[in-house]
């Protein structure tokens, strides 16, 4: 309503809603939640900096928040394959 003001949760969570019904279904998994963790991804894989999501997401350690983005054990590994000191 007013482009200086933040979209709302509630408005946010509505247009998710409804492109899941405009594909027809097809992206259930698609949801305002989903937004958190992609963010969370994707500044990850731009910063390392796994403290600062900890902070932000208010998770008690590094595992539940690589765990919660979607980080698993082999995806850390191919990333510091290549890693030297």
């Amino acid at each position: 309503k007013d482009p200086r003001k933040p979209i709302s949760t509630t408005a946010v969570y509505r247009i998710f809603k409804r492109l899941n019904e405009v594909s027809g279904g097809q992206l259930p998994h698609l949801t305002a939640h989903s937004m958190r963790r992609t963010f969370g991804y994707m500044y990850y894989k731009k910063t390392r900096d796994i403290a600062t999501l900890m902070k932000l997401f208010n998770h008690s350690s590094q595992a539940i928040t690589l765990r919660y983005i979607g980080m698993d054990r082999e995806e850390l590994r191919n990333n510091l394959k290549d890693f030297e000191l």
